[in-house]
């Protein structure tokens, strides 16, 4: 894609005009569509990713944020480059050109400071694209993950393995959980020995394998859905992941 840097300082001044014009309007209108392009696809991936939760799926996350971030870049780096000419420019042409360079000069940095705001912002959210991988033990309350969550952020976890709830009553479960009696269980609308998921100190609990929007920042824990966990055996191998919802705002 040419840039007003390819203009040389023999080029005549109306030919500069018409390549700021150009720049303007289809260089930056294209620079815009392959951003928007780059927004699409990671909102296209964090809705696969809710149904197919796997440690690809969730690095592609992060290369959609890559390529957002290196499409702003290049946003910025073409203002710079046009800022160049026609500063240049500036000081050697008659005074209502100087004011259309001007106005343009004005127009280009009000996009540089909007742009660095939203690479900043994306830059930002993927620094909280998290995951972590934790055994949780069928015999114990509340288990730590290490990782922590913003508020609003998405928290799903996958889970392999099986645990049994109440040696006497259960049977051997994965994740889910089974329909067994809804007295012992933390959550009675979940099965019993399903994996629950919450944020530290909040009273919201969740079934992990299905996503949930953080109701707080804190560090993400778990436990089996039990209310009496010390005749439970086993564990599930869990894989916690933690990542920001973009809508398209910044």
């Amino acid at each position: 894609m040419k840039r007003l840097s390819d203009v040389k300082d023999e080029t005549n001044k109306q030919i500069l005009k018409n390549e700021a014009v150009k720049f303007s309007g289809e260089q930056f209108k294209s620079m815009l569509s392959e951003l928007s392009a780059a927004e699409s696809r990671l909102m296209v991936t964090q809705r696969y990713f809710l149904d197919t939760p796997d440690e690809k799926s969730f690095k592609n996350l992060e290369s959609d944020y890559d390529a957002i971030i290196k499409s702003l870049d290049a946003l910025l780096e073409n203002i710079s480059d046009s800022d160049k000419v026609v500063a240049a420019a500036l000081g050697d042409t008659d005074e209502k050109s100087r004011a259309d360079y001007a106005q343009f000069l004005k127009t280009m940095a009000g996009l540089s400071a909007d742009i660095r705001i939203r690479k900043q912002n994306m830059a930002d959210r993927k620094a909280r694209i998290k995951s972590a991988r934790v055994k949780i033990i069928a015999d114990e309350i509340w288990q730590g993950s290490g990782l922590n969550a913003v508020k609003d952020d998405v928290v799903i976890c996958t889970a392999k393995g099986q645990w049994r709830w109440g040696v006497s009553l259960g049977g051997w479960v994965d994740g889910r959980g089974e329909a067994g009696s809804a007295g012992y269980r933390l959550v009675s609308a979940l099965g019993n020995g399903a994996l629950l998921c919450a944020i530290k100190g909040s009273d919201k609990l969740n079934a992990a394998l299905s996503h949930f929007s953080a109701d707080r920042s804190g560090e993400v824990v778990l436990q089996i859905n039990d209310t009496l966990v010390g005749d439970n055996r086993g564990h599930l191998d869990v894989t916690v992941f933690t990542f920001p919802w973009f809508d398209g705002k910044y």
